[in-house]
């Protein structure tokens, strides 16, 4: 009886941490990294990377497409991302997963610039949403849910909205 007591105070007095809790306490800087690491590829059709200007909290997502020789670059609010409407769907037939993230009420805060090879701008829009796609080998490593926890978790530390529940 007494050791049972004895483990009990024992399992009380010890800290949970962070980590146990749920709790994530990457900064923003590592969360960058670590969309980086898994955001950028390349294809025959094109090159995506991803950029990161600290002072406004936006991901910019750069897509040089290479028959066209066109650079898109898209400037993603953090702050400004809806993270109750990140959503990670696998096209019907397709061996590729894609990720959608939304901003909030549907407002068009996601600046788009389209470049010419030469540095010329071709066209400036904005729009309210933006897809990442991930290949089916990221799907064996649960890539695309970890992408969303990392995005969700950016927006916080970015002053965004929390995901309720």
């Amino acid at each position: 009886m007494k050791s049972h007591f004895f483990l009990n105070l024992l399992t009380l007095s010890i800290p949970l941490s962070k980590t146990t809790m749920g709790q994530n306490d990457a900064t923003i800087e590592e969360t960058v990294d670590f969309l980086k690491s898994k955001l950028t590829r390349t294809t025959a059709e094109k090159t995506v990377t991803i950029e990161f200007d600290k002072k406004s909290c936006q991901l910019i997502k750069v897509t040089y497409i290479n028959e066209t020789q066109i650079k898109e670059q898209a400037y993603i609010p953090l702050n400004k991302i809806d993270p109750s409407r990140i959503e990670i769907f696998q096209p019907k037939g397709s061996n590729i997963v894609k990720l959608d993230i939304n901003i909030l009420n549907d407002q068009e805060l996601i600046k788009y610039v389209q470049t010419y090879k030469s540095g010329s701008v071709k066209d400036t829009f904005y729009d309210n949403w933006e897809t990442f796609v991930f290949d089916e080998i990221s799907l064996q490593n649960n890539i695309p849910e970890r992408v969303k926890k990392a995005f969700i978790h950016a927006i916080k530390l970015c002053g965004g909205v929390n995901e309720k529940f």
